[in-house]
C-alpha cells in the first residue's frame, strides 16, 4: 500500500517492466559438467532434454538476437 501520490510511479515501474534474461550461455559448460558429474545427464540425448527444460532456452526461443543466434 501507498499514499494516493506514489501510485503514478509504482504503476509505471509495472507497465514498463523489461524482460529478465538468462545468463546461462556464460557458464553453460559448467553448468553441463555439474550436471554429467551428479548423473542427471550420461548422454547427448539427456543433454539435450536438459538443456530445453532451462530457463535459457525459453528465453532463447524468444528472443534469439539478445544471444547472437
Amino acid at each position: 500500500m501507498t499514499d494516493i501520490n506514489n501510485v503514478g510511479y509504482y504503476m509505471s515501474l509495472l507497465n514498463n517492466a523489461s524482460y529478465i534474461e538468462s545468463k546461462l550461455m556464460g557458464f553453460l559448460k559448467e553448468a553441463l559438467n555439474a550436471e554429467i558429474v551428479l548423473g542427471n545427464i550420461t548422454n547427448y540425448s539427456e543433454a539435450y532434454d536438459w538443456l530445453n527444460h532451462t530457463f535459457f532456452s525459453v528465453r532463447l526461443k524468444r528472443n534469439p538476437l539478445n544471444y547472437s543466434v
